[in-house]
């Protein structure tokens, strides 16, 4: 699996994450449990180590993941991601 984050590569996994969190707060719906993040840029960072570690790139950050937590934190419902 770590010939896909590497064939990848961290900038375009930083990328794109980068671009979907843009439109995600720009999003009617969910714009609203997103509004919760205080930190925009290490949001970004933490969701770029996750999905770069989950393609089976080498972790680089030392910081735990609480998914599932996080987002009934947040708000968020499965209605809100039906769409």
């Amino acid at each position: 699996m770590k010939d896909i984050a590497v064939e990848i590569g961290l900038p375009n996994v930083t990328g794109v994450v980068g671009d979907f969190y843009d439109r995600v707060r720009q999003h009617p719906d969910l714009a609203v449990p997103f509004a919760t993040v205080d930190d925009w840029a290490e949001h970004k960072a933490h969701l770029t180590h996750f999905w770069w570690v989950t393609l089976g790139g080498s972790p680089y950050r030392d910081k735990p993941y609480q998914v599932a937590h996080k987002h009934a934190l947040a708000g968020f419902t499965p209605e809100l991601l039906v769409d």
